[in-house]
């Protein structure tokens, strides 16, 4: 379904696309959440026009590998630009997503869609850019998002210690409170050495 909502961080309209699985409409089941966050150059429609996410889903939901969901595709460019993934600045950038999904998308999803409003039936991942901004906004809210996961991103070390360094100060209540943590990134990726050292 294409959705506009108004974005409250943003000062404008922003489109939204959300996958249900088969079978939301005629139910009245709640179902968790995955806000799912496309790379620097792509677009909300990116996951399932090239990257087939509904397809996969609704194949892995038939073989009982994973549980009905709803998807949640933003369109994840912010109109602050895209600074470089190295620089403090890129934090600046996460951090307007990150209110834009908290105050806006969430709430706007949470009310016209049966969620399961809470943290452990929350998930957040992204590709590029949209992987530090989920790295970035899962992070920021553990309150709200259990399961974060990044595909060919990472955070630097002064974005971490600025803004996360409690996590890593507590690993352990960290680790309570994230169910999972997944990273990916390939070996010829121009970015592995950064997303390993991460």
């Amino acid at each position: 379904t294409y959705c506009y909502y108004q974005s409250k961080t943003l000062g404008m309209t922003r489109p939204l696309i959300v996958y249900t699985p088969s079978g939301y409409r005629e139910s009245k089941d709640k179902y968790p959440v995955l806000y799912l966050v496309s790379g620097t150059t792509d677009t909300e429609e990116t996951w399932f026009k090239v990257g087939r996410c509904n397809f996969i889903l609704d194949n892995l939901i038939a073989q009982k590998q994973a549980v009905p969901m709803i998807i949640v595709l933003p369109y994840g460019n912010m109109p602050v630009g895209t600074p470089d993934p190295t620089t403090l600045q890129a934090a600046e950038m996460y951090k307007v997503f990150n209110d834009d999904l908290v105050t806006g998308i969430m709430p706007y999803v949470d009310s016209n869609y049966r969620t399961i409003p809470e943290r452990e039936k929350r998930a957040i991942a992204g590709f590029s850019r949209g992987g530090g901004q989920s790295l970035f906004t899962g992070f920021n809210n553990l309150d709200k998002i259990a399961w974060i996961g990044s595909y060919s991103a990472y955070l630097t070390r002064e974005v971490f210690d600025k803004y996360f360094s409690n996590l890593s100060e507590n690993p352990e209540r960290t680790n309570q409170q994230v169910k999972l943590l997944w990273m990916g990134v390939g070996k010829a990726d121009f970015l592995y050495s950064q997303a390993t050292a991460f």
